[in-house]
C-alpha cells in the first residue's frame, strides 16, 4: 500500500501526495541544481543577477568561476565544466570562488514563497530551515524497515505511531519484534501465561515455557497407583490418589 489511509475519504485524499508530487519528492533527493525562479517574489529584472546560465534556477549552493567577469554559477553545475559556459574562458575548477558576505546575504534574502506550496512566505535563507523543520507538505517515507509508505510530514507522526511495521516489545517476555507479527507471536511466546488443558479454571495459569513441569505436578493428570508395581491397575486424577 502506497498511500496513508484515513476514517474520512476528504481527510485520506489529503494527505495523500499528488503523482506529481511524488515524482519531485523522487527528483529532490538528488536535487542540487538552482532554485525554480517561479517562487520568487521579485521581477524578473532584478532575478536576472541571480541565475545560472546552465540550470537557469536561482542559484543554489553558489560559487564564482574564476573568469574575468566573476560569474556566478550554482556548485554542482560549473564543477564539471573546465571552461566558464558564458564566456567560454578555461580555468581551474580547484579555483571557484566564494561569493563575498554582501552577495551572498543578497541572495539569502531574496523574498520567496514555499517551494512546496504550503503557504509560508519569507527569505530564501529562512526557506530550507522552514521545509527542514516545519513545513507541513514535505513528503516524508516511513522511517520504519521494509514499509514504503509515504505522506505529508503532518501525517508522518500518526502514521509512525500505527505502522506495522514499527518494532514494538512483547508486554511478556520482551523480545522485540515488527508490530505485524506481534499477533502470531502470542501463539508460541514462551512467557505467556495459558490454562492448563486438564485443570482448567481449577488449575492456576503458568507460563507456556512451563508446560512440561506443571505436567509433572498438575493436580488434574491422570496417574497411576503408586502400588502398581505390585499388580494394582488403578487410575485417577493426582488430586483424588
Amino acid at each position: 500500500m502506497l498511500f496513508a489511509t484515513s476514517s474520512s475519504n476528504t481527510e485520506g485524499i489529503e494527505r495523500r501526495p499528488t503523482l506529481k508530487e511524488i515524482d519531485d519528492y523522487n527528483a529532490e533527493k538528488t536535487k542540487t541544481e538552482g532554485y525554480d525562479s517561479s517562487i520568487f517574489k521579485i521581477d524578473g529584472n532584478t532575478l536576472a543577477d541571480f541565475i545560472c546560465v546552465i540550470c537557469w534556477g536561482v542559484v543554489r549552493d553558489p560559487v564564482i568561476y574564476p573568469c574575468k567577469e566573476q560569474h556566478l554559477f550554482c556548485r554542482s553545475c560549473v564543477n564539471p565544466l573546465k571552461i566558464c559556459p558564458t564566456d567560454r574562458e578555461p580555468q581551474n575548477n580547484r579555483d571557484l570562488l566564494q561569493p563575498q558576505g554582501p552577495l551572498r546575504r543578497a541572495i539569502l534574502n531574496l523574498k520567496v514563497d514555499c517551494a512546496k506550496k504550503c503557504g509560508w512566505g519569507g527569505t530564501l535563507g529562512d526557506m530550507e530551515k522552514h521545509i527542514a523543520s516545519s513545513c507541513e507538505k514535505v513528503i516524508e517515507q516511513c522511517k520504519h524497515e521494509g514499509c514504503d509508505e509515504i505522506c505529508y510530514r503532518k501525517y508522518a507522526e500518526d502514521h509512525g505511531r500505527k505502522c506495522k511495521h514499527r518494532k514494538v516489545s512483547c508486554p511478556h517476555c520482551n523480545e522485540e519484534m515488527k508490530e505485524q507479527n506481534l499477533e502470531a507471536h502470542y501463539n508460541t511466546c514462551p512467557s505467556i501465561l495459558i490454562t492448563c488443558r486438564r485443570g482448567g479454571n481449577k488449575c492456576k495459569q503458568f507460563p507456556r515455557a512451563e508446560r512440561k513441569q506443571h505436567r509433572r505436578v498438575c493436580d488434574y493428570v491422570e496417574i497411576s497407583c503408586k502400588w502398581k508395581k505390585y499388580g494394582c491397575t488403578h487410575k485417577c486424577e493426582r488430586v483424588e490418589m
